[in-house]
């Protein structure tokens, strides 16, 4: 439960980052907010074809406003908040991921115009020490409005990544081989990273094995003729 009015909270950054995105909107007295951590980066807002990561963490984020507001006790949901942790320490591959989104216009939170970190990000210049904080933050917290409309659309989407989930899930079962039977959707580098089927995978191939140094899919930090 927050009190986002309450006068020694004004300046505290998340705080005032939240109200922002809540906007001018009357918020009732009491009230509660669901914060869903993330261990990746900030998602682009389109995938290749396939619905993003951008769309699916807020649905999912409006399925738990659900859950929660059937408990008994439960206060009125008002928003959701993604926390992507990894945008708090951004590596070089992210700042890399960053840039490439910026000149695709894929990307929400930007640097700003005219100042010395958007020309080192432009450059691919980044000193990671010095990225700052209010930018990080910004990229870190991206804030989901909660209302009965938008409920409803989430379930109902969300209903329809599950029967994909199931449908797939089924075909191998019964047989098929992997790549036939499972949708590939290369939408986000850090998924495809960590995914067991990257080593044969032309989907990796195609979009990011060329990202990480070269065509050979590689584990994150392996060198050719190194260790990890």
């Amino acid at each position: 439960s927050v009190e986002l009015a309450k006068p020694e909270h004004a300046n505290n950054l998340i705080v005032r980052i939240i109200k922002s995105k809540l906007g001018s909107a009357k918020l009732p007295a009491s009230f509660e907010i669901i914060i869903d951590y993330k261990g990746m980066r900030r998602p682009n807002h389109f995938g290749m074809g396939k619905k993003s990561l951008w769309e699916q963490y807020a649905w999912q984020v409006q399925t738990y406003a659900e859950l929660r507001r059937k408990q008994q006790g439960a206060k009125p949901v008002i928003a959701g908040v993604l926390l992507y942790i990894n945008e708090l320490a951004p590596t070089n591959l992210d700042i890399d991921i960053l840039r490439d989104d910026m000149r695709q216009g894929i990307t929400d939170v930007m640097p700003e115009e005219g100042t010395e970190f958007a020309k080192s990000v432009s450059l691919g210049k980044v000193n990671l020490k010095s990225v700052p904080l209010d930018f990080r933050m910004r990229r870190a917290l991206h804030v989901v409005p909660v209302n009965d409309k938008s409920i409803a659309q989430a379930l109902n989407e969300f209903d329809k990544v599950v029967k994909d989930i199931e449908t797939c899930r089924g075909r191998e079962s019964h047989g098929q081989a992997i790549l036939s039977c499972w949708d590939r959707n290369p939408n986000d580098v850090q998924t495809c990273e960590v995914c067991d089927s990257r080593t044969y995978c032309p989907d990796f191939q195609k979009h990011h094995a060329s990202r990480l140094g070269g065509k050979e899919p590689r584990l994150p930090g392996h060198k050719p003729g190194g260790s990890v």
